[in-house]
C-alpha cells in the first residue's frame, strides 16, 4: 500500500479514504484489522495510540538499522567480505 504523503491520493472524506485503503490489495491484513477497529474506538484515543505506535515503530527501525550498520562495519575488511 502506498504511504500517505502529499503526492499520494489520500484525499477525500473519511469514508471514501477508508474504503479505498480497505479495497487496496496491497493493504496488509494487520492494517485492515486496525482500520476496521477504528469504528469501535474513541477517535482521540485511537489517534494517540496510532501516534505512539508510529513513534515506537520508528525507534525499532532505527535500532535495527544501527545494528545492521554495526554488523557491516565489523565485517569491513574481514576475510571473505567484499
Amino acid at each position: 500500500m502506498t504511504q500517505p504523503n502529499e503526492d499520494s491520493d489520500f484525499s477525500g472524506d473519511y469514508e471514501d479514504l477508508l474504503n479505498r485503503i480497505l479495497e487496496d490489495p496491497a493493504t496488509s491484513y494487520w492494517l485492515r484489522a486496525a482500520l476496521k477497529a477504528l469504528e469501535t474506538r474513541d477517535p482521540m484515543d485511537m489517534e494517540h495510540d496510532a501516534y505512539t505506535l508510529a513513534f515506537v515503530a520508528r525507534k525499532r527501525a532505527e535500532l535495527l538499522q544501527c545494528h545492521a550498520v554495526a554488523r557491516l562495519q565489523q565485517n569491513d575488511g574481514a576475510p571473505g567480505s567484499t
